[in-house]
C-alpha cells in the first residue's frame, strides 16, 4: 500500500506522518478490506515502510500477523543519519522536465545504484505540478521533521519483541546496529530468521532461544 503523503495515496493531512498515524493507516486498510476476519498476514516494508510493519506487528492489534519482514532499515543507522536529512533533502533536485529525467537524476546522483531499479520506484514518488509544468516530489519530507525521530527510537527492541517469524535483508552486515548483533541469538526463537546480503554473498542464520 502506499503509505500518506506517498504513491497514489491521498489523505487530508499528507503531513502527518507520525508513527502513530500511519499504523492506524494500515490496520485501517486491512479492515477495509477484510472486515474483522483478516486472512494471515505476512507484513513487508522497506525503510520508513519497514519501521511502519514492525510497529504495526509491535502493537498486536492485527492477529492474523504471520510475518514480519524488513528491509534497508534498523535503528542505529537510521537515527545517526537523521541529522544530515535535512541537508540531504534541500540539496537534492527540485524539479524535473520528465520522469525519465528523475529516474536519470536520481542514479547520477547517487540515491540509487540501479537505472532498472530507478525506473520501478522512482515514478510513483513524483506528481506533476500544472503551475510549474514540472514533476516535483510527492512528499514534502523535509516538512515532516518531529515525525522523524518516533519513526526509528526503539525499533530494534520492538524488532526482536514482535513473536512472528521475522526476516531482516539489509545491504551489508555493516548496516546491523549493535543492540540487534548482540540481542539477537538471545532474543530471536527457533521459528525467526534473520537474512542479510552484500553485493557478492548471502547469510542465513537461525538462532535458537537460549
Amino acid at each position: 500500500m502506499d503509505l500518506r503523503g506517498h504513491g497514489k495515496s491521498s489523505t487530508e493531512n499528507d503531513l502527518n506522518l507520525s508513527i502513530e498515524t500511519m499504523c492506524n493507516d494500515v490496520l485501517a486498510v486491512v479492515k477495509a478490506l477484510y472486515g474483522d476476519s483478516p486472512p494471515a498476514i505476512v507484513l513487508v516494508g522497506h525503510s520508513m515502510g519497514g519501521s511502519v510493519a514492525v510497529h504495526v506487528a509491535a502493537k498486536k492489534a492485527l492477529p492474523s500477523v504471520a510475518g514480519l519482514v524488513v528491509i534497508d532499515v534498523v535503528e542505529g543507522t537510521a537515527m545517526a543519519s537523521l541529522i544530515h536529512m535535512q541537508k540531504l533533502l534541500s540539496n537534492r533536485m527540485q524539479h524535473f522536465l520528465s520522469v525519465e529525467k528523475a529516474i536519470e537524476w536520481s542514479v547520477k546522483g547517487g540515491s540509487l545504484r540501479n537505472i532498472d531499479s530507478a525506473r520501478v520506484s522512482i515514478p510513483s514518488t513524483l506528481k506533476y505540478d500544472d503551475s510549474r509544468k514540472c514533476y516535483v516530489h510527492r512528499a514534502r519530507l523535509e516538512e515532516t521533521e518531529q515525525y522523524w525521530r518516533g519513526w526509528y527510537e526503539g525499533l530494534s527492541e520492538k524488532f526482536l519483541s514482535c513473536p512472528v517469524p521475522k526476516l531482516l535483508l539489509l545491504a551489508g552486515t555493516d548496516r546491523l546496529d549493535r543492540y540487534v548483533t548482540i540481542q539477537m541469538p538471545l532474543r530471536v526463537n527457533a521459528r525467526s530468521w534473520l537474512f542479510m546480503s552484500s553485493l557478492s554473498q548471502f547469510m542465513l542464520h537461525t538462532r535458537s532461544q537460549l
